[in-house]
């Protein structure tokens, strides 16, 4: 991980100013029928809402809004995303989920704990201003088990029948919903034997897997070396009676807290616990969402929750995990002797950032966004391209870093790159561009902050496109 991180802000004018980002509503994604059609469901402030709404007491919603809303802090509301029974995967509902209303939340929790999910929910959001904690009791995980890729065979059955449906191969990868080949070959008498349909089979998604699909060593079998070590695919199969098609997996050995710690995910924390059921997850989410980010800084990590158990887990599970950033509640023995109630522990994100500081950044870009773009709405005759408008947008800019400072985002250290004392901004005009009935003028902002935990330096650019 690079000390340095840099966030880019683009603010475009036009249209309506954007509500404040929801950084303290946390986020439930289930599989439920309850709401339908929408996806977005809520905000709600109790599980007694829930179950007016018409979930049942017993459904994971409420179990994991029990445990989320039992902490001290807590957030005042959440939200619930629906996963429809009609989704191929857990990737197909998320986009759907978050079109509803990106800014109505910001951490996410899920019901699954599938490998494949919690990979889904990571890749979906890396790229927004949101966190997920996921929470695994995956057995690979714990021990650090070294992963493998998965092995399917399909293998041709039953007569070889001619029509529709015909013999389909649908490949979708589980983590980003992408469909990597949907293949479909209808019989007409041939190819005779089931063997030929095999060969015919392999040939339609040869092309599109590449050379991972190849036949068989029976001769009526194809199969498909998914060689991306602990990465799990769909495999729809579909064909026309008494003929069959069926898939058989082998060797797919999967660690998802190596797999995210592979990709450095700055924007999802893991959390094992061995109970599924006892939604670790959501208490923690409640507490670490418990503070107003305007006001005060929130910490993950050294928390005591209310309500759930802590795992008993050796040294070397310990390490296990560490190894991997994932986090965990349990007590701690001291050389002593004495016992430790459970605390959480690292209260970091896969990439080995503390989830802290994610927060924190998150919160520079999103209120800098909103500043700045309030400084035009502000301003019914226009920002001026000139030390006025310019002064402008650094005032607006200079809140935004004061009030990160006294909520304890940030502290004041001197920049080892500058010699400046941080936070800092400046505002340098870039470029004006004429045409005949329009110009643009550019102007770049540029600063240095440093997160409280660690002493994380931080350097951001903002480019303010004026228009007139």
């Amino acid at each position: 991980m690079s000390i340095a991180d840099h966030v880019v802000i683009n603010i475009t004018v036009g249209g309506g100013s954007p509500p404040a980002a929801g950084f303290g509503v946390p986020l439930f994604v289930a599989l439920t029928a309850v709401g339908s059609p929408d996806r977005l469901l809520g905000p709600f402030t109790s599980a007694q809402d829930l179950i007016d709404f018409g979930f049942a007491s017993s459904d994971e919603s409420v179990l994991w809004a029990n445990k989320l809303l039992s902490q001290r802090p807590r957030p005042s509301s959440f939200m619930i995303g629906r996963q429809d029974a009609a989704d191929l995967v857990l990737a197909d509902a998320l986009p759907l989920i978050n079109a509803e209303g990106p800014g109505d939340y910001f951490g996410v929790n899920a019901e699954s704990r599938d490998p494949d999910d919690i990979m889904a929910i990571a890749t979906f959001f890396e790229p927004l201003l949101k966190i997920a904690i996921t929470q695994t009791n995956d057995a690979a995980t714990l021990a650090d088990t070294t992963q493998v890729g998965q092995l399917s065979t399909i293998t041709v059955g039953g007569t070889p029948t001619d029509g529709a449906p015909g013999y389909g191969i649908k490949v979708v990868d589980k983590w980003t919903g992408a469909v990597l080949t949907d293949s479909t070959l209808v019989r007409a008498g041939t190819p005779a034997t089931n063997a030929d349909l095999a060969a015919a089979l392999e040939l339609e998604i040869g092309t599109d897997l590449d050379a991972v699909a190849t036949l068989g060593s029976s001769g009526d079998d194809v199969t498909i070396d998914f060689t991306d070590t602990g990465h799990g695919y769909l495999v729809i199969l579909t064909a026309p009676a008494p003929g069959t098609l069926v898939e058989v997996i082998t060797n797919l050995v999967q660690n998802v807290g190596e797999s995210l710690e592979e990709g450095s995910f700055n924007n999802t924390g893991l959390f094992y616990h061995a109970l599924d059921a006892d939604y670790n997850d959501g208490a923690w989410t409640g507490r670490g969402l418990g503070f107003d980010l305007d006001s005060q800084k929130g910490f993950w990590q050294y928390k005591q929750l209310n309500g759930v158990t802590g795992d008993s887990l050796s040294s070397t599970e310990k390490s296990n995990l560490r190894s991997n950033n994932v986090n965990y509640y349990a007590p701690l023995t001291m050389t002593s002797g004495t016992a430790v109630d459970p605390f959480t522990f690292e209260g970091k994100v896969s990439s080995g950032r503390q989830i802290d500081q994610t927060t924190s950044i998150h919160w520079l870009q999103a209120r800098m966004e909103e500043a700045l773009l309030g400084v035009f709405l502000r301003s019914p005759l226009g920002v001026g391209f000139d030390d006025v408008g310019f002064g402008q947008l650094e005032a607006g800019a200079q809140e935004i870093l004061a009030l990160g400072l006294s909520a304890g985002h940030f502290v004041e250290r001197v920049s080892e790159a500058s010699g400046r004392q941080t936070p800092f901004i400046d505002t340098v005009p870039l470029a004006e561009v004429s045409t005949a009935d329009d110009s643009t003028k550019t102007v770049r902002m540029s600063g240095e902050v440093h997160i409280r935990t660690g002493a994380l330096r931080v350097v951001f650019n903002i480019t303010a496109n004026l228009e007139g």
